[in-house]
C-alpha cells in the first residue's frame, strides 16, 4: 500500500503483480501522511493532514469502474442499489450492474434518445427519442408507462417527478430582439397544464438544474432579469401555478436538489459555494465551501445525512449534513473534465459520476468503507 502524497490510499495485490489495476481508497480530504496494516491484510490504518485517524476494511472497498462512451450530458440514476442507468453516445439507455461490474440489457431497444431524466428516487425515467417522442419508463418493471408524440426539440432540458406523473420540458429560444430566453412547459401525464414563455416580465433562464420536490408539488427554476438572479420555488399544485417564495443569489446558480424527505433544498452557485436551505421557508441553514470552480450537480443520500456535489473542478465531494454543522469528508478525483451529473445508490454503497471527458466513474466509497465511523477520531 502507498499514498504518493495524495488524498488516497493505493493498494496492490503483490501476488497478481503491480500491473493489475490497484485498489484506490479515497481516504482523506487532505494529504495522507502515514499508513499501517493491522493484524490482517484487510485492515489498514491511515492518518491524514485533515486531522483524522481512520481504520479501513479493504474487503469492503472496491476500485472504481471507468465506463467509456457515455453521453457527457447524460443524467445518472440508480434503479436499485446495484443497477445504474445512463445514456450513451449512441443514444441507448444503458443499465450497468454495479456488483458484477458488467452491462445489463438496455432499457429500450427500439429507440435512441437525445436526452433523459431520472427521478431522484430512481423510480422513473423520461426521455426524448430521435423519433420525436417523449417516453416515460418505470425502471423497476422496465415497462413504458407513457408516450407522447410530436416533441421535436432534442436539446431541451428534462426533469421528471418521483411518481413519473409530471415532466418539465424546456427549450432555449433565440430571439433577435429579446435575445435568448427559455420556454418552459409542464406536462401532467402528457397533458400540457402550464407554459411560461418570453412574455414574462423577467426573462426565465433554464439551466441544467431544475428540480421537483419529492411530493411533486414544488418546482425550482432560476430567473434572470436586469442582471439579477433568483431561484423561484413554484407551487405547481396550485391552480393557477404560483410562486411560493424566491431566493436571491449573487450570480448564476448552477444546480439544485431536494433532500429525499423534502425538508432541505441545496443550491450550487457560480461563486463555488453550495447553500442548503429549509425547503419550506427558504431559511439558509448551511453554506458549504470547498470547490475550486462552480458545482454543476448535487445529490442527497436517502437519509439526508450526506450531500454529494461535483462540478467544473473535476472533483466529487462528499459532505456530512448535521443539524448544527456540515463537514467535507472526502474528495474524489479521477475525471479529466467538468462533471455533469452525479448519483448515490439507495444504500450508500456507491457513487456514480459522468464527465465531459465522456467517462462514467463508479466509486465504491459512498460510506467511506470504514470499519466503524466511531473509531475515527481527530489526532
Amino acid at each position: 500500500a502507498g499514498t504518493r502524497k495524495t488524498h488516497n490510499l493505493v493498494v496492490w495485490d503483490i501476488e497478481t503483480g503491480v500491473r493489475e489495476p490497484p485498489l484506490i481508497v479515497h481516504a482523506h480530504s487532505r494529504q495522507v501522511d502515514d499508513i499501517q496494516f493491522g493484524g490482517d491484510s484487510n485492515t489498514v490504518y491511515s492518518a491524514g493532514a485533515d486531522g483524522f485517524l481512520k481504520v479501513w476494511d479493504l474487503s469492503r472497498c472496491q476500485p472504481y469502474d471507468a465506463i467509456s462512451g457515455v453521453d457527457p450530458l447524460s443524467q445518472l440514476g440508480y434503479a436499485d442499489d446495484n443497477t445504474l442507468v445512463f445514456h450513451d453516445q449512441q443514444g441507448m439507455i444503458q443499465r450497468w450492474d454495479v456488483s458484477a461490474r458488467e452491462p445489463r440489457t438496455p432499457l429500450d431497444q427500439e429507440r435512441k434518445y437525445h436526452r433523459i431524466a431520472i427521478s431522484d428516487d430512481g423510480g422513473y425515467l423520461a426521455g426524448l427519442t430521435h423519433n420525436d417522442e417523449l417516453r416515460v419508463w418505470n425502471l423497476e418493471s422496465r415497462r413504458k408507462v407513457r408516450e407522447m408524440k410530436g416533441v421535436t426539440d432534442g436539446n431541451c432540458r428534462l426533469v421528471v417527478s418521483r411518481d413519473g406523473r409530471l415532466v418539465t420540458y424546456a427549450t432555449n429560444i433565440r430571439d433577435k430582439e429579446d435575445g435568448t430566453y427559455a420556454n418552459i412547459s409542464l406536462f401532467d401525464l402528457g397533458n400540457r397544464i402550464q407554459t411560461t414563455d418570453g412574455e414574462l416580465e423577467e426573462r426565465v433562464t433554464f439551466t441544467s438544474w431544475p428540480a421537483f420536490s419529492p411530493d411533486g408539488k414544488r418546482l425550482v427554476i432560476q430567473r434572470q432579469g436586469y442582471e439579477k438572479y433568483t431561484s423561484q420555488i413554484l407551487d405547481i399544485a396550485a391552480d393557477p401555478i404560483e410562486q411560493r417564495y424566491q431566493l436571491h443569489g449573487w450570480g448564476p446558480e448552477t444546480c439544485a436538489a431536494f433532500s429525499h424527505d423534502g425538508s432541505m433544498l441545496a443550491i450550487g452557485s457560480h461563486n463555488y459555494d453550495i447553500r442548503i436551505h429549509d425547503a419550506d421557508s427558504g431559511k439558509l441553514l448551511h453554506t458549504l465551501r470547498g470547490h475550486t470552480d462552480a458545482p454543476q450537480c448535487l445529490a442527497f443520500n436517502r437519509g439526508g445525512t450526506r450531500l454529494i456535489s461535483a462540478g467544473a473542478d473535476g472533483t466529487v465531494r462528499i459532505w456530512t449534513i448535521g443539524a448544527n454543522e456540515c463537514q467535507l469528508v472526502s474528495t474524489l478525483r479521477g475525471h479529466a473534465g467538468m462533471i455533469e451529473s452525479v448519483a448515490v445508490s439507495p444504500e450508500d454503497s456507491s457513487i456514480a459520476s459522468v464527465s465531459e471527458d465522456r467517462t462514467l466513474l463508479v466509486w465504491g466509497t459512498a460510506n467511506q468503507s470504514e470499519v466503524d465511523q466511531d473509531v475515527n477520531r481527530r489526532l
